[in-house]
């Protein structure tokens, strides 16, 4: 979608070209949206570089765009970066959840997918995943429901809701895999009842057997009060703009939002298992 604004800053045309959506038909989304403002700062467990170099632009330009952001899309907050574009002339803004396009103008602004039709390259996705890694060192995997199938030496990260189907249907298929550790954290994204549930599988004698049977057969977890790790696990999926569940993390910090089915999950965990530092290949998952 192009976007056209005005000199004075107002929304003048909309005009067609190619958009690629895919709805997000895997996931619970009921997460309230944070609202503009300037970009907040770096977030624990989150990466801020983007793995290479940012090419230089022209000052005057980057200036022109962000006043263009600030007076016109103000909802997204300022532009993390400023970069060209694959194609000469454009510019790529991103965002801590998406990229948009823009002429060096800043009169015209494409939101979608930038795809080259020659090799199938899907340079908005990549962008993405680039920007929405998280750093898996970081994480406090001691707060989480922790599973472990054969050796358990690959390891994933689970961000779950004790009432999202989605994330029962991705608990079944867990099962499934081997030489694999599953750290599920537990962050009530959906409702109050999403907030007892979590505190009682925490406080349960034994966390996994009280997540797994709720879960997979839908009995409630024995009632208990304790000094649980739910607020700060709420804490980290705001921080780490988790909004919808599940939400996969995997070893070499790519994140993917809804649920995989486990072919894809099994792919996923041998190519982030290869990308680890050697130093960290002999890494023991927690029993």
């Amino acid at each position: 979608m192009s976007v056209t604004f005005s000199r004075a800053g107002r929304l003048a045309r909309l005009t067609t070209a190619v958009l690629l959506t895919a709805w997000l038909t895997t996931a619970c989304d009921k997460a309230p949206r944070q609202g503009g403002g300037s970009s907040p700062a770096p977030l624990p467990g989150a990466s801020v570089s983007s793995g290479a170099a940012t090419p230089l632009v022209d000052p005057g330009v980057e200036a022109r765009l962000r006043q263009m952001v600030l007076e016109n899309l103000p909802q997204l907050g300022a532009p993390r970066s400023i970069r060209p574009a694959p194609m000469p002339g454009w510019y790529e803004l991103s965002f801590d959840e998406r990229v948009l396009y823009a002429d060096g103008e800043g009169r015209h602004v494409l939101k979608g997918e930038w795809i080259d039709t020659q090799t199938g390259r899907n340079h908005t996705q990549e962008r993405l995943d680039q920007i929405q890694r998280v750093d898996f060192s970081a994480l406090p995997l001691q707060h989480a429901v922790v599973m472990k199938r054969g050796k358990g030496t690959r390891r994933l990260v689970v961000f779950a809701d004790p009432l999202c189907s989605y994330c029962k249907k991705l608990e079944q298929s867990l099962g499934e895999l081997d030489d694999v550790t599953i750290y599920t954290f537990i962050i009530p994204i959906l409702d109050e009842r999403s907030v007892t549930l979590g505190q009682h599988v925490l406080c349960a004698p034994v966390p996994l057997v009280a997540w797994r049977r709720w879960m997979l057969e839908g009995h409630p977890p024995p009632e208990g009060a304790c000094d649980s790790p739910l607020r700060k696990l709420a804490d980290l999926g705001q921080q780490l703009r988790v909004r919808v569940t599940p939400t996969l993390v995997f070893e070499d910090g790519m994140r993917v939002r809804g649920a995989l089915d486990i072919p894809e999950i099994r792919a996923r965990l041998s190519e982030a298992a290869q990308r680890r530092p050697a130093a960290e290949q002999g890494l023991k998952p927690s029993p």
